[in-house]
């Protein structure tokens, strides 16, 4: 509903409409979030032939998960023989019981990213001392990051620049931590994931220079995603902002650390997947695509977007980007937007344009290895200013 025709905005109303319609419900992903020390439930799936439809985001298959305490036996029924015949009842009911497959004991995962564990997985000594506190401790699967949100990667890559320090560690240039990672957990009975972050290609501050750090400052600022909207008041200042809404490169307008690539440029598109198959050759047990979606609902207003948007619905855009939302600072200071008529449109293209992304990547990686499990860590913001 427009509230510039005065009606109420009955916000209730419009996000069940949105919510429960068909086509919005293409923004649900299989989402992935393992952490130390707890039961997980993983998901596998397969995009690559889909239909375009809500149920194309529903997992195969689910891994069933039960909670263990620290421990505890296993009683799993076991046969035993029948010493008389005034056990033999009993023999044959614990007999059939053993015919059961025993339990399925949880999943336990460790997330190591870049950012605090950079050293950790900087030298074979290291990553392995690792793996053999996780086998002791009970947890069998790896999700190492490898590609951060700045955009450079940990692994010598054809494909990506390599992060060579962070924090102030610096590893060798000889060792690689994915190939080390692969071979030593599988040593060990062990799994390991690859995690990449997708649309993300810089952060704002780098913590050991405090200035802007990432692939996209390498000559890539045409990937940046671009923003919509109204700039931020600032805390403690009386200085006015202009309240005219406009269309800047996200790091002009952050609303975030990171700063998000646009997934309608083609070449951002190529990349990625480039990226995702080096991955997928060191044969890893799965592929974790994070930062696989939008910065926010002000993103992604860039001329690819709109090239792409007006192909998608077959026609010119007359008011661009104000046919979509327009912003208007409230009485509390924050930016609030209004829906304009291409509205759920526009919400439709940016969930087929993720979900038409992830079939492609999973599509990549099948072509290598089709028992490497593709999962994805999604998320979507509308904001809280609507």
């Amino acid at each position: 509903m427009n509230n510039m025709t005065g009606e109420p905005p009955a916000k209730e109303v419009r996000r069940h409409r949105i919510f429960s319609a068909a086509r919005a419900l293409l923004l649900i992903a299989c989402a992935v979030a393992p952490a130390m020390g707890k039961s997980v439930t993983t998901a596998s799936t397969s995009l690559a032939d889909a239909p375009l439809s809500a149920t194309a985001f529903m997992p195969e298959e689910t891994a069933k998960t039960t909670a263990t305490l620290p421990g505890a036996k296993d009683i799993t029924p076991s046969a035993s023989k029948a010493s008389s015949a005034s056990d033999a009842t009993t023999a044959t009911a614990t007999a059939d019981a053993a015919t059961t497959p025993p339990a399925t004991h949880p999943r336990l995962s460790l997330w190591a990213d870049v950012d605090n564990n950079f050293a950790a997985f900087g030298s074979a000594t290291s990553l392995t001392l690792m793996l053999d506190r996780m086998k002791e401790r009970n947890i069998d699967t790896l999700i190492i990051e490898v590609k951060p949100v700045h955009g450079y990667v940990t692994y010598a890559s054809k494909t990506a620049p390599r992060l060579t320090s962070w924090r102030g560690f610096t590893p060798s240039p000889d060792f690689d931590p994915v190939a080390t990672a692969v071979k030593e957990t599988h040593a060990r009975g062990q799994k390991v994931y690859l995690l990449a972050n997708v649309f993300t290609g810089g952060v704002l501050r780098n913590p050991d220079t405090g200035t802007t750090f990432g692939m996209v400052f390498d000559g890539k600022l045409n990937w940046e995603a671009w923003s919509y909207g109204l700039a931020a008041r600032v805390e403690n200042s009386s200085s006015k902002t202009t309240e005219t809404a406009n269309i800047v490169p996200s790091q002009e307008r952050p609303t975030s650390l990171a700063i998000y690539l646009s997934p309608h440029n083609p070449a951002v598109r190529d990349y990625q997947l480039a990226v995702i198959r080096e991955l997928a050759a060191y044969k890893p047990d799965g592929i974790i695509l994070d930062s696989l979606r939008f910065a926010d609902i002000q993103s992604d207003f860039s001329p690819a977007a709109r090239e792409a948007f007006e192909k998608s619905i077959g026609q010119k855009v007359v008011n661009w980007p104000d046919d979509i939302l327009t912003w208007k600072r409230g009485g509390d200071g924050i930016p609030h937007y209004t829906e304009g008529h291409l509205f759920d449109d526009w919400l439709f293209f940016r969930a087929k344009t993720i979900r038409d992304f992830f079939a492609e990547a999973t599509r990549t990686v099948r072509e290598i290895d089709p028992d490497i499990v593709v999962e994805d860590n999604t998320g979507i913001s509308y904001g809280a200013a609507r």
